[in-house]
């Protein structure tokens, strides 16, 4: 079955644009893609175990294009189920405090309101996870830091 969900996006044109994610559940991948339909956002495609790694790979293409979208799966803070913190194929967690609980979980492709909170890259999110995993390494803090 094929899941599709309006979101805004931002681009090289500097203005937000609706974008079109798709999404369907293949056996144990999940396949996203992002449809034009009326937007100037590329074309692009990916596949992970959930919708959150899918749209990671989605947002890694997009980033060549220099296009963000706003939702809740681009926040730095934001990552996937973990054994501990598990959650749905569709939805995520946000890890706002290195080292802490995290929130209850939300649907990847939720509106996020704060352009403050997006990655910069999902690179960034990495080192996000990474340092609140083990708030020792300061992967993020050392990379990005409190300017």
């Amino acid at each position: 079955m094929e899941n599709t969900r309006t979101v805004l996006g931002f681009g090289p044109e500097r203005q937000a644009q609706s974008c079109v994610v798709k999404w369907s559940h293949v056996g144990q991948e999940v396949h996203v893609w992002i449809s034009s339909e009326g937007s100037s956002c590329p074309e692009v495609g990916a596949a992970g175990p959930d919708l959150f790694r899918g749209l990671m790979g989605v947002r890694r293409q997009l980033y060549g294009h220099r296009w963000m979208l706003l939702v809740a799966g681009a926040r730095r803070d934001a990552w996937y189920g973990t054994p501990e913190h598990s959650c749905s194929p569709d939805h995520l967690r946000i890890y706002p405090y290195f080292g802490k609980e995290p929130s209850r979980e939300g649907h990847v492709l939720n509106h996020e309101r704060d352009i403050w909170s997006l990655a910069t890259s999902w690179e960034e999110q990495f080192l996000w996870h990474q340092e609140w995993q083990n708030p020792q390494t300061q992967a993020w803090t050392t990379a990005f830091g409190n300017n």
